[in-house]
């Protein structure tokens, strides 16, 4: 019989930082999950390294890893900024490894709860690694919400939506 310790997470907050801290700790969880999983399908190459590669050959100028604050108060990460320019809109960006509806359903709240402090014409656009398929529904559920999905076996037929 084999055993296995998992690792216990303790995450101590006052009360009134309750929420804002759970929501923090769930989102790194699927983080790491998400990293986790890329690990397992993807030896020595993540899915965040790739998208910053193609941007550098592209001449797609970004902020990494920046955060903003949405109505419920709640912080939000996205992987990358593009700034807007004269013709086009500033994009966030999102690199989903792993395309399910939860990570569907993350990524769409995290946008719902940010967009009403963004420019009213900025987009959500998310990179979903196709290298093992996507379920069925998950591009048309972002389109549902104007979040504009990218394959990245097709990233190169968008090189439209991210230049400037």
């Amino acid at each position: 019989v084999q055993t296995c310790a998992l690792p216990i997470f303790v995450l101590k907050a006052p009360a009134i930082q309750f929420a804002q801290k759970k929501h923090a700790f769930t989102q790194c969880l699927m983080r790491v999950t998400d990293m986790y999983m890329t690990s397992r399908v993807r030896v020595g190459s993540y899915f965040l390294d790739d998208i910053q590669d193609f941007f550098k050959e592209n001449d797609i100028f970004c902020m990494e890893n920046v955060q903003f604050t949405g109505k419920s108060g709640f912080h939000h990460n996205y992987d990358f900024a593009i700034q807007r320019s004269k013709d086009k809109p500033e994009r966030l960006c999102l690199a989903i490894n792993n395309p399910s509806k939860a990570t569907m359903s993350n990524a769409l709240f995290a946008w719902e709860d940010t967009k009403p402090f963004r420019k009213a014409d900025s987009k959500l656009i998310v990179f979903l690694n196709d290298a093992h398929g996507i379920s069925e529904g998950i591009e048309n559920g972002f389109e549902s919400y104007k979040v504009n999905p990218i394959r990245w076996s097709k990233r190169s037929d968008n090189l439209d939506l991210l230049t400037a």
